[in-house]
């Protein structure tokens, strides 16, 4: 039986791959998520699972819990941006008079970062 069809869902989108008849692989070229991975799940990745389908219709998937490939079908995604801080009190410059100054200051992180 030869394969038929094999797709890859990755972040809950199912993409069909195509047959490189001079790699002898399926093939597609997908674009990550734009959202790092780190709060996905307790492994910060992005599970991927593959499908393929034969002529007589069997289907066999394998995902990130397969024992063989699982590892291979995790996909990490890093942020883009790394997390800022910015002290705006007190201001650069000023004299601190005493011991119970506060400090004010910002956190800036993505949406979804990971704070790392």
């Amino acid at each position: 039986m030869a394969i038929q069809q094999v797709r890859a869902q990755v972040n809950g989108v199912w993409h069909v791959l195509e047959y490189n008849s001079s790699t002898g692989k399926y093939e597609k070229t997908i674009t990550a998520p734009n959202t790092t991975s780190y709060n996905v799940n307790a492994g910060h990745y992005y599970p991927v699972t593959v499908e393929a389908t034969n002529t007589a219709g069997t289907v066999t998937t394998v995902n990130d819990n397969d024992g063989t490939v699982g590892n291979s079908l995790k996909l990490v995604v890093k942020e883009k941006v790394k997390p800022t801080i910015n002290i705006t009190s007190p201001g650069a410059g000023a004299f601190v008079i005493n011991n119970k100054q506060p400090i004010v200051f910002q956190l800036r992180d993505e949406a979804g970062g990971s704070g790392n």
